[in-house]
């Protein structure tokens, strides 16, 4: 699986307070300018024009600055079993891009943190990132199935744990 950085380091109100008035952010995924900072809300301008009052709850869940886009743009494809595929862009953390082919419900969207319940939701639904299944290995008493041996007792008393 391949590493994303995340916005672990925007925790605080006091790096909120610090946005500066006329920096260039992203909240929900679009390009937003700071018209006013009180330290509690942000009043954002988008580029046509629109103006909306986003509090700091609201910036730490769907919003993130510029500095902490180090992370590159990654794509994911999801493959479900009929060969459809799901991409998703991610960049900074954050999806940015969700092109969907399949016809399923994708419950995740543009301006999400990227996080592993994607992986489950991948798992639960038979769908493959990257080619590779996203689901963990079976296991007995905490072993891995496949470290255990033909004809061993623990074969016999869960023979489910081992049907594919």
């Amino acid at each position: 699986m391949k590493h994303i950085a995340l916005f672990e380091n925007f925790t605080s109100l006091n790096d909120f307070q610090n946005i500066e008035v006329g920096q260039q952010l992203k909240y929900l995924g679009t390009s937003y300018e700071v018209l006013s900072n009180d330290g509690f809300i942000l009043e954002l301008k988008d580029e046509d024009g629109e103006v909306i009052e986003v509090n700091y709850n609201m910036f730490k869940n769907k919003g993130y600055l510029p500095k902490y886009e180090a992370a590159g743009e990654i794509t994911f494809k999801f493959t479900a079993r009929n060969g459809r595929d799901i991409l998703v862009t991610v960049q900074g953390g954050r999806i940015t891009n969700v092109d969907n082919k399949t016809g399923i419900r994708f419950p995740f969207s543009e301006g999400q943190t990227y996080n592993r319940s994607i992986e489950t939701w991948a798992c639960n639904n038979n769908f493959k990132i990257d080619g590779k299944d996203p689901c963990p290995d079976k296991k007995v008493f905490g072993i891995k199935t496949k470290d255990i041996p033909q004809g061993h007792e623990l074969r016999m008393l869960f023979p489910s744990k081992f049907r594919k």
